[in-house]
């Protein structure tokens, strides 16, 4: 059991890692080449990279309206009414 815990913090590590790693192009082309040369492990990290959940995204503040131009507060206040038929 207190295995298991390590086994899937270790897998949440692993996984932001990679993400972190496959944001900047040097450092996913030098990992590419390292693990093309070993097949299973290229093909387990592929598969923890398919199955693991998505970040969440992080919840901006909704943007003062005196900072916006006319036109631009007609766009973020229609956005804001599609937005509100569609949730109901």
């Amino acid at each position: 059991r207190a295995f298991a815990a390590v086994r899937r913090r270790a897998g949440v590590a692993l996984r932001a890692l990679m993400r972190a790693v496959l944001r900047r192009p040097r450092l996913k082309r030098a990992a590419r080449e390292v693990v093309a040369r070993l097949p299973r492990l290229q093909a387990r990290l592929y598969r923890m990279l398919q199955h693991a959940p998505a970040p969440e995204p992080s919840q901006a503040p909704p943007p003062s309206t005196q900072q916006l131009s006319p036109r631009a507060l007609q766009a973020y206040q229609q956005l804001q009414r599609a937005l509100r038929t569609r949730k109901h």
